[in-house]
């Protein structure tokens, strides 16, 4: 496709690659796949898309697939809160469209604008106390009336030795719903705190 070739072309020159992007749609798809630790993020289920408008061309992103996030996964480097994950990968076919958020960050134009709308979500939807209440609504709704034990007693989640293999961990086993929640929330709080000291943010 000749426009998404000139779309990587000002990407890679630091040229006016608005002219093909939705960069708010960029912008929100690198952070919340940061934020979340998508192990399909950028390459596996990065869905690009454009409209069918005659005058709104621009490519955009859409989140997709994220199953596998939050540090529960099998691959050890996404477990860990602490890197960056459009950062790796090489310029094999499958892993290519990671290069684009490479040439981004290195566009100090870009950088500010991520920087600003890091900063809005902490105050809003990224901030620990929506993340609470969020946690907190979600597990009251899978506990209400036995839901959780049923599920459980059906599919065997949780055993004597921890947490059954198609939850995904690599670094901890938890043995039950509340120790899940446990590692849950201690794993947010502490990616929240590393992007933070990246973006040189803090939540307020």
């Amino acid at each position: 496709n000749r426009r998404i070739d000139a779309m990587e072309a000002a990407l890679a020159s630091s040229g006016n690659y608005s002219r093909y992007v939705d960069v708010a749609s960029f912008i929100d798809y690198q952070l919340s796949s940061e934020f979340t630790k998508n192990t399909d993020a950028y390459w596996g289920s990065a869905y690009l898309y454009r409209r069918a408008h005659p005058t709104d061309t621009l490519f955009q992103m859409c989140l997709w697939d994220v199953d596998h996030s939050f540090g529960m996964t099998k691959v050890p480097d996404y477990a860990e809160y602490d890197n960056w994950i459009y950062l790796w990968g090489g310029d094999t076919p499958s892993l290519h469209v990671r290069q684009w958020w490479k040439w981004l960050n290195q566009n100090p134009h870009y950088t500010k604008r991520l920087r600003e709308r890091w900063a809005e979500y902490r105050n809003g939807v990224y901030s620990r106390r929506h993340i609470e209440h969020v946690i907190d609504s979600l597990s009251s709704l899978l506990t209400t009336a036995g839901a959780m034990e049923r599920n459980t007693q059906a599919w065997s989640t949780w055993t004597s030795e921890g947490s059954s293999p198609n939850l995904c961990h690599v670094k901890y086993l938890s043995d039950s719903f509340a120790d899940e929640l446990r590692y849950i929330r201690d794993w947010i709080d502490k990616r929240l705190e590393w992007m933070d000291r990246q973006l040189k943010t803090c939540d307020e």
